[in-house]
């Protein structure tokens, strides 16, 4: 092979060389345009982990629900216990009050005529008096049964000793003891109460309260129903009030005291009691 023969293959050879390093070269932008497509793949993957703080919130917010429902129960129940408790009967029962002889007063009103001659035996000017006899020998007591709304009767007896009667006259307080009601043969009268009629639906400790006590009145031995109008009120362990009652005193085998020229003494009778029971 001649020299000019290999210099040709040289030539030949560089230019082939030339020809791929100007490949190589032209190929390299393509790596480049990749990369940089590539930066903006990786910016919008990391938006997700932006959105993360968004689902903590909503996860609060049912705690924040319970938060608020809690109190809502309690109020609720909560008068529904203080209502039970409310609701719950006072002391009742059975209770005892027997009377206080020092803060009560049995008395009995009758009308009497006084005559033209009363004013020289007795003192007292002719006309209509009111004559009032007392005593405050009582003895009794009463028994309630505090379970309903109103208290109820269960017992109640009461014992007066008239032979201790006194009123303004002593020879009238003498005729009555000797002739009249024979309070010496007979010295105590006595009630015995049956019902209480007309009571109030309901009580309020501390009011006071008008009713009707019925019950049967024992006098020389003879036996009469009759009604008392009551105003009474209950304070604690004490009942105090005032009962009265009206009869007839022929209706138990006592005549009207009459003296000649002196007085007369009517038929009709009150029975007036200002009562003070204590709680045993």
């Amino acid at each position: 092979m001649t020299l000019r023969t290999h210099a040709f293959r040289l030539i030949a050879l560089l230019l082939l060389v030339l020809l791929a390093a100007t490949a190589c070269a032209a190929g390299e932008p393509t790596p480049a345009a990749d990369t940089g497509s590539a930066q903006p793949a990786a910016t919008a993957t990391n938006a997700p982990a932006a959105e993360a703080p968004t689902e903590e919130p909503a996860a609060a917010e049912p705690t924040v629900a319970q938060a608020v429902e809690e109190p809502t129960e309690e109020p609720v129940e909560e008068p529904t216990e203080e209502a039970s408790t409310g609701e719950a009967p006072a002391a009742g029962g059975q209770r005892t009050f027997a009377i206080d002889p020092a803060n009560t007063v049995v008395s009995y009103e009758v009308d009497e005529e006084f005559g033209a001659g009363a004013l020289d035996r007795l003192g007292i000017a002719a006309g209509l008096n009111k004559t009032v006899g007392r005593t405050s020998t009582v003895d009794g007591a009463l028994t309630l049964n505090f379970d309903g709304a109103t208290p109820q009767l269960v017992d109640a007896s009461f014992t007066v000793d008239i032979s201790t009667l006194t009123s303004d006259q002593r020879m009238r307080d003498g005729r009555i003891r000797d002739e009249w009601l024979e309070s010496s043969r007979f010295p105590t009268a006595s009630f015995t109460a049956t019902e209480i009629q007309n009571a109030p639906d309901a009580y309020t400790e501390g009011n006071e309260v008008t009713f009707q006590v019925a019950g049967d009145l024992t006098v020389r031995e003879i036996t009469q129903p009759v009604v008392f109008e009551v105003t009474a009120t209950l304070n604690g362990d004490t009942i105090s009030g005032v009962a009265t009652t009206e009869f007839l005193m022929s209706s138990f085998g006592v005549d009207p005291p009459k003296m000649t020229n002196l007085f007369t003494v009517g038929d009709d009778t009150t029975i007036r009691v200002e009562f003070v029971a204590q709680a045993q």
